[in-house]
């Protein structure tokens, strides 16, 4: 590798670190545009105002004081503390270094394997586009993270056995109570530790014999214990099923098979990618290892069923991707190098900052929620899941809300209602009877036959506010 300390000589061979660095540029310039952030924010500052967690449900108005299991107590404490810090601008900065740190892991997890600069360039530039699509600004960019740091360890077993399995626990826990999906790790695990178990019982020929993998084995049952290592213990099973089958059951995209009806509009995108990453994995296939291989099908397998696993499957491939150089030792760094990520960083975040402040997404309801503060309104609001964040972020505790994204949170009968209210089929009556709402905030375009329904209702209701987002309702005097 290169000694030169020189720009052009760190370019030569850490020059794959700038794509992460533009990663972080593009994660930046985007709109706030996931709803549930609302929500994780406001549990964030009520740990941070109480100094313990949150056990009762404090949003929810037909759930109000009923257990609440915690998840992601960590991501929910830091994003909360750095939007009082930074604000907005905060909140994004940890999210894109957690999102892009995880690909930095994996670049480094390649060059530690072999992989030379301008392959590993080109093999992020490939996968991070395949991931994209299922970024967003949420605490699952801390599992993008996580799994990155995986591969990275998984690189390092000349370590004492004792010492990387202690890392591996640590960096485990700590995973899980970032975002609960440290079974990925546990199934990437079991993934990678298949062929080698082959290969010690002979299975796969005399000359591929080796030695068991205790590794991936032992840190595969670590995983498996992590998965309870957080606040909310043994109930994170019950949390994550009602959570998996009703985002099915509402047709949210990244639960649904990659080869649903739904998903199409990704099919020619990724098919042009997966093109191009065939062909890459194909020049490298000699280099490849049947564990790497293993851990990174799998999850190809698992989008089939779940889109959402499109992101740990990108990560994956990375090192598959990238190859390994012929006759290539294993990278080692350099001071310069190690400040090329960081210094790029900060670049973009300044390049971000003078174009100007954050933005939220067109589809939060920023104008109907300032008319309902101004018209001074307590209670329940009845709204959509997908504005429920956002009220929840600006009126707790003045207001409760009738749903919000997550979907475990709502019994199976709310969620009947509110897709009869998606369809259309719902009766203002009945709905007013079980929420009483003190106000109502619609989107225009989920709620169209609620919104009718409202503006008939002379009598009791009038409109205050309406925009192509939201319509506002409020009780007439």
């Amino acid at each position: 590798m290169p000694s030169d300390s020189s720009i052009a000589g760190v370019l030569r061979g850490h020059g794959w670190l700038l794509v992460p660095v533009l990663l972080v540029w593009l994660l930046l310039l985007r709109p706030v545009n996931d709803v549930d952030i609302f929500w994780q924010l406001r549990l964030g500052d009520l740990m941070l105002d109480s100094g313990w967690l949150i056990t009762r449900e404090p949003f929810a108005a037909t759930h109000l004081n009923e257990p609440l299991p915690q998840l992601s107590v960590l991501a929910q404490l830091l994003l909360a503390l750095m939007r009082r810090i930074a604000g907005w601008r905060g909140v994004q900065l940890i999210d894109a270094l957690a999102w892009s740190g995880g690909f930095v892991a994996a670049g480094l997890a390649a060059r530690r394997r072999g992989a030379g600069n301008l392959a590993l360039g080109l093999a992020l530039v490939v996968c991070i586009a395949v991931a994209f699509p299922f970024s967003g600004l949420r605490p699952q960019s801390f599992a993008v993270l996580g799994f990155g740091l995986l591969l990275l360890l998984v690189q390092h077993q000349t370590l004492r056995f004792g010492t990387w399995l202690g890392l591996g626990a640590a960096l485990l826990v700590l995973w899980q109570n970032l975002h609960p999906s440290v079974s990925v790790a546990a199934i990437y695990l079991a993934a990678r530790g298949g062929p080698g178990w082959l290969a010690w019982l002979g299975w796969l020929g005399p000359e591929r014999r080796a030695a068991p993998p205790w590794h991936e084995t032992a840190l595969c049952l670590i995983a498996a214990l992590a998965t309870f290592a957080t606040p909310a213990g043994f109930g994170v099973l019950a949390v994550s099923l009602a959570n998996a089958q009703q985002s099915v059951a509402m047709g949210a995209t990244e639960w649904l098979s990659l080869l649903d009806p739904a998903s199409r509009d990704f099919l020619p995108w990724f098919a042009v990618l997966h093109a191009v990453i065939g062909v890459l994995v194909f020049q490298h296939r000699r280099s490849l290892d049947l564990a790497d291989i293993a851990g990174a099908v799998v999850f190809l397998v698992m989008a089939l069923v779940s889109a959402r696993f499109m992101l740990f499957w990108a990560l994956a491939l990375v090192p598959l991707a990238a190859g390994r150089e012929p006759g290539s030792k294993k990278a080692a760094g350099s001071r310069a190098a190690l400040l090329l990520y960081p210094a790029g960083a900060l670049l973009a975040l300044l390049l971000v900052i003078l174009r100007g402040p954050v933005t939220m997404d067109s589809g939060i309801p920023v104008q109907g929620i300032e008319r309902l503060k101004a018209a001074g309104i307590k209670g329940t609001i009845f709204c959509g899941f997908a504005f429920g964040g956002p009220v929840i972020d600006a009126g707790w505790p003045d207001w409760q809300v009738g749903f919000d994204g997550r979907y475990w949170r709502y019994s199976d009968a709310e969620w009947s209602l509110y897709r009869d209210i998606l369809a259309g089929k719902a009766d203002l009556a009945a709905i007013t009877t079980r929420y009483r709402p003190s106000a109502w905030l619609l989107s225009t375009v989920t709620d169209p036959a609620l919104i009718a329904a409202l503006r008939a209702d002379t009598s009791h209701w009038r409109e205050i506010q309406a925009d192509a987002t939201s319509v506002t309702f409020i009780p007439r005097p």
